[in-house]
């Protein structure tokens, strides 16, 4: 098998001199090395000194500190997020590697190319960790091992990394719980959807760190994020903004009539952040000149301000303060015709704590792809952002009034507009799924057929067992 396509992830919190020992005897051992290593550092440590000597500098290593202690989790989703090859070597920084005659790294990938129902393989054999039993010609960690054990474990070894991806969400759900909680949720669904465990049935490695253990510690509280999605009761674009069969877009792009907009976010990705416990959903009405036709939802918040598209500057304020009263630390501000990967969003939003973001256009954060508020730009907007400072354009208004009190925006290449077009398809009705991206957070402009098609393309990589 030709030595491609694996990268090496390993969580590290601050034990420098175990990590140098894992990685020595790793580099000593492995019969594939892996074309990256990522480190990351849960917490706000510096990249350790002994990475710059003359033996690291040859391999591919990239250190990332997360500068807050955030947990396991918060740490797997994002080298998750930051591994490209197609198979993933995870480990934890307190591991020893054992002197090998037999090739264990080929000899993983030979397990997982072979046998779909296998989500990882082990290599601590029989030590204790876990019963093993024999199931056809491979060795597996005992199903349902004390009601949960046996579909998942972050111990060392082998992934693919589409099975990673598939369960970040689960990961990211679960950011904020200690000791082995989400270790555990994740093992028990994985087996109840027909996953295994591989082991090739030897010691490999060791576990040196089970005195130092950081993972009963008390964590930070979450920050607590709201989603803010202005929207209406009706699309009323109030003439001057309708554009019916305009031939610089090809088809009609605003037109005033039933917004069914809403409904397709609370189909697609609106879902994908109800796990999430630090996060609300919250779609903003102004009021119609005839009054509130009904009682707000549960997800709704109904301001006083006009409904009306020319009105968006006023919904604005109003997202603001409403969110500086409800103490949310951050808001992320986008339309309905824009769709979420909500795990990215999370992820960028924890990691970075931004006051203002997005994807820039001169000096202002595109407010179609969305845009990232803290808490101290929120405050700002709701008592500074009254008087407009533009006849219409909501995002101009927010960059603006943050300039004035010297907040400048930082660019997020991510959150992909649709550019001349508008449209991210091209138009408000076609659907090419080769315009995706891994890297991609936000899209817009998105209707609602398209949303419900990048639902059904979303969904169809979950995680199933082979027969």
């Amino acid at each position: 098998m030709p030595n491609t396509n694996i990268s090496m992830c390993i969580t590290c919190c601050g034990r420098n001199d175990l990590l140098e020992s894992s990685l020595g005897s790793f580099f000593a051992v492995v019969d594939q090395e892996p074309q990256e290593c990522i480190l990351y550092e849960d917490g706000p440590g510096e990249k350790p000194a002994f990475l710059s000597g003359d033996i690291w500098r040859t391999r591919n290593i990239r250190w990332i500190s997360g500068k807050t202690r955030m947990g396991q989790c918060f740490a797997v989703a994002r080298l998750i997020q930051e591994a490209k090859h197609d198979y993933v070597f995870w480990s934890e920084e307190d591991w020893l590697w054992q002197n090998q005659i037999n090739p264990f790294m080929r000899e993983s990938k030979q397990i997982l190319e072979q046998h779909p129902e296998v989500v990882q393989v082990s290599l601590r054999g029989a030590t204790g960790w876990h019963p093993l039993v024999k199931s056809g010609e491979l060795w597996i960690a005992e199903p349902y091992w004390r009601g949960v054990w046996g579909g998942w474990s972050w111990n060392p070894g082998l992934r693919r990394r589409d099975t990673l991806v598939k369960i970040l969400p689960q990961v990211l759900a679960s950011v904020g719980l200690k000791g082995l909680e989400h270790e555990q949720i994740l093992s028990k669904s994985l087996l109840d959807q027909g996953f295994r465990i591989a082991d090739l049935n030897r010691a490999i490695v060791t576990h040196i760190g089970g005195n130092r253990s950081r993972s009963v510690e008390e964590l930070p509280p979450l920050p607590k994020i709201l989603i803010a999605v202005p929207t209406c009761f009706k699309l009323d674009y109030e003439g001057k903004w309708e554009h019916k069969g305009d031939p610089a877009y090809g088809r009609d792009m605003h037109v005033s009539g039933a917004n069914d907009q809403n409904e397709a976010c609370r189909e697609t990705w609106v879902q994908d952040f109800s796990p999430f416990r630090n996060v609300d959903v919250r779609f903003f009405y102004g009021k119609p000149d005839s009054g509130f036709p009904r009682e707000a939802l549960a997800d709704e918040v109904f301001l006083v301000c006009k409904d009306g598209y020319g009105n968006l500057i006023d919904k604005t304020v109003g997202v603001c303060r409403w969110a500086t009263e409800h103490g949310y630390e951050f808001i992320y501000k986008c339309d309905t015709d824009t769709w979420v990967y909500a795990e990215k969003l999370l992820v960028e939003m924890m990691e970075n704590a931004f006051d203002y973001a997005g994807y820039l256009h001169a000096s202002v954060c595109s407010g179609g792809p969305g845009y990232f508020l803290s808490a101290h730009a929120a405050q700002i907007i709701a008592t500074h952002g009254e008087k407009w400072r533009h006849p219409y354009a909501e995002d101009v208004h927010v960059s603006r009034v943050l300039a004035e009190h010297g907040i400048h925006p930082v660019n997020l290449p991510n959150h992909t507009p649709g550019f001349s077009a508008h449209f991210f398809f091209g138009d408000g009705v076609s659907f090419d799924a080769s315009r995706l991206r891994d890297e991609q957070v936000s899209l817009h402009a998105v209707f609602p057929s398209q949303m419900r098609k990048l639902w059904e393309l979303k969904r169809s990589f979950q995680l199933i067992a082979a027969a």
